[in-house]
């Protein structure tokens, strides 16, 4: 175990508490000194990239399969209703904070033209296009 005073990948300087074999504290100093940045600088780029979004409560399955690939808060999962809070960019939302369906599915068209320049068959990027097209048309009849 050891103390180490350190200078981040971010130029400033700290102390670090290590543990193991003087050889892995080390290699593990060695990373921290190229890879990690501070605590301040780190939590300034996280209220960063928080600034242009917004909390969003939303069912788990709609989560899975329309917003996958943005953060949902930790801990944020209600196992007795099934939803979960997911941080959405403000341009995916309404005046009223309601996701806007006609800018998910052009999200989703676009999507569908990326996979088709990347060289899937244009067929399927359309049949995901028309599949995602009649989902949004049965949520629509369910209300």
């Amino acid at each position: 175990m050891g103390k180490y005073e350190v200078t981040y990948a971010c130029g400033h300087r700290g102390t670090v508490e290590l543990f193991g074999r003087y050889s892995d504290r080390q290699l593990r100093l060695n990373w921290i000194q190229a890879n990690r940045v501070c605590k301040e600088c780190y939590e300034a780029h996280e209220a960063v990239k928080r600034e242009g979004t917004r909390n969003v409560q939303m069912h788990y399955a709609e989560y899975i399969n329309y917003f996958f690939e943005y953060k949902s808060v930790p801990h944020s999962y209600n196992r007795q209703d099934k939803t979960i809070v997911v941080r959405l960019p403000i341009e995916l939302l309404t005046e009223d904070n309601n996701l806007s369906i006609a800018k998910i599915r052009a999200k989703r068209k676009r999507m569908s033209d990326e996979m088709a320049a990347a060289g899937y068959n244009p067929k399927t990027a359309a049949k995901i296009v028309a599949l995602a097209e009649e989902e949004d048309r049965l949520e629509g009849e369910k209300r």
